[in-house]
């Protein structure tokens, strides 16, 4: 059975090693939606220069080739990759010139970490504010001088374009353009349905508070933090964190302090008080 012809068609570009997560975790977003929506909010379809790519992990996959296309995109999705497959598909004419053309009739235009590279080496982000992953972020100002990189920021919304900051955000990204078209209760439900622990705004940070805290924690305190970021609203007493993390109570007191601005909730207090 067909997609009905109100249908948004959502395409996402694929290419030789391509990021499987990229790939995978705005699709999974738009097929949950349309399931949520009755089957009619959106048709996903993968495209590329060839019919079967490999994805960065080995994964095979089959794709519509970008030279039989011909219907109208609604939704244009690039993917990003490392950097020797980046680089390999920026050099692929065929793959380029489908882009270009199908990329200047698209309603929307996305991109998920480093796929923001392929836009701008197309001239697309001239002139608009952009970000792609935190690693990615100096080589991409450097190639690009003419994008506005916004180096804090999940994703980045500029008219019709879309750019986010890798892998997991692009779960960020797809659930606020499902908000767009079909409400924030819908997109809720997708994030249910996906088990995703929240639903980011695009003007966050790419390093979060407590991912911040655990980097720097060691192995006790790493299992302390998430137990923190969860209970921020009750009392927390060193008794508690000593049966959370395990040492004495006097060992405890003198190890963590978090000051109040780490609060992420705004409860103004340290979770030492």
């Amino acid at each position: 059975m067909g997609q009905p012809a109100n249908a948004r068609l959502v395409v996402i570009v694929l290419y030789e090693n391509v990021q499987l997560l990229d790939v995978a975790g705005p699709a999974d977003v738009f097929v949950q939606a349309n399931r949520r929506a009755g089957g009619e909010a959106y048709e996903v379809m993968f495209v590329a220069a060839k019919a079967t790519v490999h994805a960065a992990g080995g994964l095979r996959m089959t794709a519509a080739p970008c030279t039989s296309m011909r219907r109208p995109v609604h939704t244009l999705i690039v993917p990003g990759g490392p950097t020797k497959p980046l680089s390999s598909a920026m050099g692929d004419a065929q793959l380029m010139r489908w882009l270009a053309r199908a990329a200047d009739t698209a309603v929307r235009l996305v991109s998920i970490c480093s796929g923001a590279f392929l836009l701008g080496s197309l001239g697309l982000l001239d002139g608009r504010r952009a970000t792609t992953h935190w690693m990615a972020l100096d080589a991409f100002a450097a190639r690009f001088p003419g994008v506005i990189v916004e180096r804090e920021a999940l994703f980045v919304e500029d008219g019709r374009i879309w750019t986010s900051a890798g892998v997991m955000s692009g779960i960020d990204l797809a659930l606020a353009l499902v908000t767009r078209d079909l409400g924030a209760g819908v997109a809720l439900q997708v994030a249910r349905d996906l088990v995703v622990h929240l639903v980011r705004p695009g003007g966050q940070s790419q390093f979060t508070g407590p991912l911040s805290l655990q980097s720097r924690a060691g192995p006790d305190l790493g299992r302390l933090v998430p137990w923190l970021d969860e209970h921020l609203d009750g009392n927390i007493t060193v008794a508690a964190r000593c049966y959370r993390r395990g040492p004495t109570r006097r060992t405890h007191s003198t190890s963590i302090t978090t000051p109040r601005s780490s609060c992420r909730r705004g409860c103004g207090r340290s979770w030492r008080s």
